[in-house]
């Protein structure tokens, strides 16, 4: 970061944070007022100041548009319709590779707020992480899904003076309850680096059901399909448009030409698709239905992970779940890795157990096939889970079966008939375990 971006970032938080605090001394004031005449040239070049910084990013990184950027103004009233969210003191989780730590470590200050920045060894170690959110200095902190869930393992219960923020993952309806239990103040934050960062939020109190809310100020949302709106309770592609969309991709103009599209809510301007799927209800706000590209179907069943990994969380010993899809067509199948309690003794039999009960609120299609047991869940830089990484740390969980309860006679002749094939090719003497349907 230059000299120059440190002297504007100053004078934002300055200008912005202080000047409506009745500590303010007019020798203060003086001291911002000629701060800004210096900085006036400096405001004035910006956006050649960004087409300089294009040419020395990385390729294929979303970049501001250098030629059409916030004004204070503008910036201003972003900010402080936000203001609402932030307290006193915000306790800072989120890398700094990661783009939502712009939130915490500049809009805080811009608004007169404190931050504590939390250690890496802090944010990876669950224990570590639940004391640290334990503290009644910290009021507010943003977190992935994974991290407020690696915090309630560990035995920490949210403050209800405590506000959090969720993002970067989908929210589980399981994980808001969770969170909402005691009385703090949720919200679920949803947006892309495209868009700089957030674009819709919603608060979210004990009881009520996930859902991505509205669009912030200066943002515009549309449930889309071939760049037309959808009707109200349909499912569509979610545009976002308005002042946060980049310019595109730098040096990859065939992803910049698939994802920023003209704007259908204002003429002459561009939005951004995002390859998220929602639908919109009658008031405008919007229920999450996940990505285009993680819709997935096996044997003619669309597979949803979510509700899946929700089911796995509500057996006997579970802390957590990540359920995965691997393979195509006819060799898909759907694998579960699982989070034990670490006092927990799996017993020989929880595959066929779990597989019962999963069977009580789940479509057969949905069952998993495969169990892993895993000590942790691997995570990005970001703090996301790392699906990459699973078959490192995961240990394969034999299936077993009951023989008086699991074997069943065919009962006609279709099922006589497989019993037959399978009995010839396996040369089993025994009838096979129950998967006739």
């Amino acid at each position: 970061m230059n000299t120059d971006t440190h002297k504007a970032i100053l004078h934002t938080a300055l200008t912005t944070g202080q000047k409506n605090s009745p500590a303010v001394k007019p020798e203060f004031n003086r001291n911002i007022s000629h701060m800004t005449a210096d900085l006036e040239p400096w405001f004035n070049n910006v956006p050649s100041r960004l087409a300089e910084l294009a040419k020395m990013i990385p390729n294929a990184i979303a970049v501001s548009d250098p030629h059409e950027t916030l004004t204070f103004g503008e910036f201003n009233q972003r900010i402080e319709n936000a203001a609402h969210v932030l307290r006193d003191h915000m306790l800072a989780l989120t890398t700094f590779s990661f783009d939502t730590s712009v939130l915490e470590l500049l809009l805080t200050l811009v608004h007169g707020g404190s931050i504590h920045i939390a250690s890496i060894d802090i944010q990876r170690d669950a224990m570590a992480l639940s004391e640290t959110l334990s503290d009644p200095q910290f009021t507010f902190a943003q977190a992935t899904p994974l991290t407020w869930s690696m915090a309630l393992n560990a035995g920490w219960k949210p403050r209800p003076a405590m506000s959090m923020l969720c993002g970067g993952e989908a929210l589980s309806q399981d994980l808001a309850d969770q969170l909402t239990a005691t009385g703090g103040t949720l919200w679920n934050v949803y947006g892309s680096t495209e868009t700089s960062i957030w674009s819709t939020a919603f608060r979210m109190k004990k009881g009520d059901k996930v859902q991505l809310g509205g669009p912030i100020p200066g943002t515009s949302i549309t449930v889309d399909k071939h760049l037309r709106p959808v009707s109200k309770g349909t499912v569509g592609e979610i545009l976002i448009g308005g002042l946060g969309v980049t310019a595109g991709y730098r040096n990859n103009l065939i992803e910049t030409v698939k994802r920023y599209v003209p704007d259908i809510t204002r003429k002459g301007k561009r939005a951004y698709l995002t390859g998220d799927l929602a639908r919109m209800l009658a008031d405008g706000s919007l229920i999450y239905m996940g990505r285009q590209d993680d819709q997935v179907k096996i044997r003619g069943y669309r597979i949803g992970p979510g509700e899946i990994e929700i089911a796995l969380r509500k057996q006997r010993g579970v802390q957590d779940a990540i359920i995965r899809v691997t393979g195509s067509g006819d060799f898909a199948k759907i694998q579960a890795f699982v989070l034990f309690d670490p006092n927990l003794i799996v017993p020989e039999d929880w595959v066929r157990e779990t597989q019962l009960s999963l069977r009580k609120s789940l479509h057969e299609a949905w069952i998993p096939g495969e169990y892993y047991r895993i000590p942790y869940i691997p995570q990005t830089s970001r703090g996301k889970r790392d699906q990459k990484r699973l078959e490192n740390v995961a240990e394969r969980l034999n299936a077993s079966y009951d023989h008086d309860h699991d074997i069943v006679q065919p009962r006609n002749e279709t099922e006589k008939r497989v019993y037959e094939i399978w009995h010839g090719l396996l040369g089993k003497s025994d009838p096979l375990p129950n998967h006739y349907g």
